[in-house]
């Protein structure tokens, strides 16, 4: 919690707007439809980095969310 709090504070200090959201399913799932209900300009997602590209391809929540977004994804390590 302390490091998404920490993430909103300097996006504030920068005019960008951030909200923390907390939703209990699947991940991509979860973030596609709130991004969709909230009208995101943009979705920041982690990714672990560690996978194998042929793993990535099939199960990594960061590509689900890029493939199916309503709108821009950032992807970070």
């Amino acid at each position: 919690m302390k490091i998404l709090e920490k993430a909103k504070v300097e996006a504030a200090k920068n005019d960008v707007q951030a909200e923390i959201i907390y939703t209990q399913g699947e991940p991509a799932h979860e973030i596609l439809n709130t991004a969709k209900e909230k009208g995101v300009s943009l979705i920041v997602v982690g990714s672990l980095g560690h996978q194998r590209p042929e793993e990535m391809m099939l199960c990594s929540v960061s590509h689900k969310v890029s493939q199916s977004s309503p709108c821009p994804v950032l992807i970070v390590r």
